[in-house]
């Protein structure tokens, strides 16, 4: 009995240290992988003080991708900003505030802060003259831009210093950047002037000739006017004709664009509230005014899917609207219109005017898609369901100079548009369309 006493005692004592062995013998279950963080570009800007500033304009665009939009954000109370960008290549970051003169940082790269110093700037002084006359054009509208500088098509002051002329046509614009700057004068009855490479501290004389001017109403539901609508006049051959500058609805819906070039425009207008809406067929004379009336209304909403492969899988992509009631979308559209299918393939598109649309479909290795879309003007969603996309083919080449020493680094954007052979091209079987791997 005893015996057994002492083995029962033993077996007891025994049994915590195997449950440690065999506790110690289990693998501990592995952590989740932390998900890696999206890339954002992050820092602070302050005053020739030193101090942070609040409410200061930061614009960023990726030096790599040429298809992304500008994007923007304001600096918080500590003067701190940060936007998430999709890739991690370098950016060109354009910070703006009031009363001093702009800052423009190169290749900054997502995940080292930055800090942005802003300097009271220089000043640009002249005199705007009618060109015919030579005499001096009182309240002329005069704004300049540094040519460095990144722009907000839906922004009308962003980046801008403005003046009005004095009853001797003499203008002072001041807290300018020291690069160069692109200055404009416009008034009624006028074309738009503009000199180019003005430097501040170096007298800037602008002469305006005889022009037109484009005026209209913003309108919204129930022939309601819109405020604070941004409208742009859109050359119809943009290749040749250069855009004059925004106008801004005033509380009766009304806007004015002086300056402007004789030829044939399509104005668009854009308010927070409502889809962009747009007035095709303008036509401008010289030396008369035009008018061009917009309606805004809600728009609709456009989604679906990007897939590919016979057992079809999601595919991250971009979408845009390309084509408008069978003509090209103003650029500053298709930057508007745009949406990002994320893993799972899926997109959405809000406030999207009412009319006939071709989507255009890109995504990383396979061929570009048109998709038509039908959007009603009572705003009801539209979805285009799975779009399956091809892989498509690749054009593979060699860059070179003239000695045939490689260039490095070289953009090489595709067009569907058969175009002559610039002259010192080559081609080689590597060149040529092969299909991908």
């Amino acid at each position: 009995m005893k015996r057994l006493c002492v083995a029962a005692l033993l077996l007891l004592a025994a049994l915590p240290l195997v449950a440690f062995q065999t506790a110690a013998a289990r693998p501990a279950p592995r952590p989740a992988p932390a998900p890696t963080p999206s890339p954002a570009l992050e820092g602070v800007v302050k005053g020739p003080d030193g101090k942070p500033i609040e409410g200061a304009l930061v614009i960023v665009r990726s030096v790599v991708d040429f298809a992304e939009p500008p994007l923007s954000t304001n600096t918080d109370a500590g003067g701190r900003f940060r936007l998430g960008v999709r890739r991690t290549a370098p950016h060109t970051v354009r910070v703006e505030a009031r009363g001093l003169a702009g800052r423009t940082v190169e290749k900054a790269r997502p995940g080292a802060p930055l800090e942005v110093v802003l300097s009271r700037g220089g000043v640009l002084e002249g005199t705007v003259r009618d060109g015919v006359t030579g005499q001096p054009v009182a309240l002329a509208q005069v704004e300049a831009r540094e040519e460095s500088a990144l722009s907000l098509p839906w922004d009308a002051t962003a980046g801008l210093a403005q003046a009005l002329t004095d009853g001797k046509g003499r203008f002072r614009l001041e807290a300018l950047g020291s690069g160069p700057q692109t200055v404009w004068a416009r008034t009624r009855s006028y074309e738009s002037g503009r000199k180019t490479g003005a430097l501040p501290g170096r007298p800037a004389d602008i002469y305006l000739f005889p022009g037109s001017t484009l005026t209209g109403t913003v309108w919204g539901p129930g022939n309601a006017p819109v405020a604070g609508a941004v409208v742009r006049a859109e050359p119809e051959a943009p290749r040749w004709a250069i855009s004059p500058r925004p106008a801004v609805s005033d509380a009766q819906g009304r806007y004015e664009i002086a300056g402007v070039d004789p030829g044939r425009y399509r104005v668009v207008a854009r308010h927070k509230d409502f889809a962009p809406g747009l007035a095709v067929g303008v036509d401008v004379e010289r030396g008369g005014d035009a008018q061009a009336d917009v309606i805004l209304d809600k728009g609709g909403t456009v989604t679906g899917r990007l897939v590919a492969g016979p057992e079809p899988r999601a595919v991250a992509g971009r979408v845009s609207v390309q084509e408008i009631d069978g003509q090209p979308a103003p650029r500053p559209l298709r930057d508007l219109l745009r949406a990002e299918a994320g893993a799972d393939g899926r997109f959405r598109m809000e406030a999207v005017p009412a009319g006939s649309h071709v989507l255009a479909v890109t995504a990383p290795g396979y061929a570009p898609k048109r998709v038509e879309a039908q959007v009603a003007p009572s705003g009801r969603a539209v979805d285009v369901g799975d779009v399956e996309l091809e892989t498509g083919l690749t054009i593979q080449g060699r860059v070179h100079d003239r000695a045939g020493a490689a260039i490095c680094a070289g953009w090489c954007p595709r067009s569907d548009r058969p175009s002559p052979r610039p002259m010192g091209a080559s081609s080689s079987p590597a060149s040529r369309r092969a299909p991908t791997a």
